[in-house]
């Protein structure tokens, strides 16, 4: 399992981050529990994260663990290549944040983690995952993405 790092509010002093001209996506930040899932190829099964520990029957994290065990275990074998990507997301359930019914018990996917190299995925990378992931029957949503394009300032 590899934990998701803290997301800092962009300040300034920050932008020495990101080099004139870099790609950068930004979305929204759903506000709801970190969660992620990956295909197991010890147990062939698909193994659920919260943000510090895999989830099981009897630690669901509010039902994401029942929800993950639903998807075509041969998709997200395919879609995370025997278990090298992490799918990272945000679970909405009641939080800080007030949403619409409608929204909550969703999976908002983020982010994918390579865990051979050790680093974060392109959002082009991460977005056609989750294209392949909804097309193939996982009922999962894509954080709204607000911008896309070269960093300016």
């Amino acid at each position: 399992m590899h934990k998701y790092v803290d997301i800092v509010r962009l300040k300034e002093k920050y932008a020495v981050a990101f080099t004139q001209e870099e790609e950068i996506t930004v979305s929204v930040k759903i506000d709801g529990v970190n969660a992620s899932f990956t295909y197991d190829p010890d147990t062939a099964l698909i193994k659920a994260f919260s943000r510090k520990k895999e989830l099981d029957e009897s630690n669901t994290l509010e039902g994401f663990w029942n929800f993950t065990q639903q998807f075509p275990i041969d998709v997200v074998k395919s879609v995370t290549q025997d278990g090298r990507y992490v799918i990272y997301g945000e679970w909405l359930v009641p939080h800080t944040v007030k949403y619409p019914e409608s929204m909550y018990k969703k999976f908002y996917m983020f982010d994918i983690y390579d865990t051979v190299y050790e680093h974060y995925m392109p959002h082009s990378f991460t977005y056609g995952a989750y294209e392949m992931l909804k097309t193939l029957g996982c009922d999962i949503e894509f954080v709204p993405i607000l911008f896309t394009g070269a960093f300016t300032s």
